[in-house]
């Protein structure tokens, strides 16, 4: 799946997924990022989905494999 976030509140995000049709206000899924010690995201946690976590020793993704989109696995569900 894929979606785009749009800025919501503080560290919460809507979440529009691009193969599901709009459902308005009853159904909307909100992203919100749990950040650690040094600002980078340790959780996601995606209303009626699940909460994603980093799995431990994966390397970030570089610049150019997102400027690429490619896909890269860097969370785990919990």
């Amino acid at each position: 799946m894929v979606a785009d976030l749009e800025h919501w509140h503080l560290d919460t995000f809507v979440v529009n997924f691009r193969d599901l049709a709009p459902g308005g206000d009853d159904f909307r899924f909100m992203a919100t990022f749990v950040l650690n010690a040094d600002a980078k995201v340790e959780e996601v946690k995606v209303t009626m989905i699940g909460d994603f976590k980093r799995i431990p020793g994966l390397e970030e993704p570089t610049a150019e494999a997102v400027e690429n989109e490619a896909e890269v696995e860097v969370i785990e569900e919990v």
